[in-house]
């Protein structure tokens, strides 16, 4: 193996350990309480006020980053393939756009 692909390799692994470690220990508490296995952590989000406002908040603010990045995203696109603009390879190299 080339030593290029045992770092990558390395940091894949050590990438995967420090994310995929917490979500799972998170996903474990989140079914566990006192009394055992249950679902009574998810049944909470929709009885308690607050979770439903957090809830609602961050969905609004997915839908909202969600439109604002296609309005640029379209917008960029746009004015890279049909104008004649400065900087018009720097911003296709900047958005991945081949």
């Amino acid at each position: 193996m080339r030593p290029q692909h045992a770092v990558w390799v390395a940091a894949t692994v050590i990438l995967a350990v420090l994310v995929l470690l917490p979500v799972y220990h998170l996903v474990v508490a989140s079914f566990t309480t006192k009394d055992g296995l249950s679902l009574a952590n998810y049944a909470q989000l929709l009885r308690v006020r607050r979770f439903q406002e957090a809830m609602l908040n961050s969905l609004l603010l997915g839908v909202a980053s969600s439109i604002f990045g296609m309005l640029i995203g379209t917008l960029l696109a746009w004015l890279v393939s049909r104008t004649d603009m400065p900087f018009r390879r720097l911003i296709r190299a900047a958005t991945f756009t081949g």
